[in-house]
């Protein structure tokens, strides 16, 4: 799997991740490091959708609502991960725990999802599959 860090999410936990992707021949990226600081959502979808193989981690919860880029998803071959309500106010190293203890159910969900899927990373580990968000 190919992951990218959407801009709320540090871009030390997508070097983190990354490390951890590598040996099965996956990578995580950060996107601002990716395609610059402040890109459009919808430009990073459309070249991640180019690209074509990549997974998404947001905690971005209204990216489905915005027009411009819940059209750019849809027409998009992206698999979002998108981090349920609770995450936003987890310290750091709670965070990075969390999102490592999530990743091989990522993994299975990247596996067998039908993109564009948008995926919801519950705050609380419960070993069972990923809902759809929404």
């Amino acid at each position: 799997m190919k992951l990218a860090f959407d801009e709320n999410l540090s871009p030390h936990l997508a070097h983190a991740i990354h490390a951890l992707l590598t040996p099965e021949g996956g990578e995580a990226i950060s996107i601002p490091e990716r395609f610059g600081p402040g890109i459009a959502d919808r430009d990073w979808i459309g070249a991640l959708h180019a690209e074509g193989g990549w997974a998404v981690l947001t905690q971005d919860r209204k990216l489905r609502t915005r027009p411009q880029e819940r059209i750019a998803l849809e027409q998009s071959r992206l698999v979002v991960f998108i981090l349920a309500n609770g995450w936003a106010s987890v310290a750091y190293w709670d965070k990075a725990a969390g999102v490592v203890r999530w990743l091989p159910a990522m993994l299975d969900a990247f596996r067998v999802a039908s993109p564009p899927a948008l995926l919801s990373i519950p705050h609380r580990w419960a070993p069972a599959p990923l809902r759809a968000f929404g």
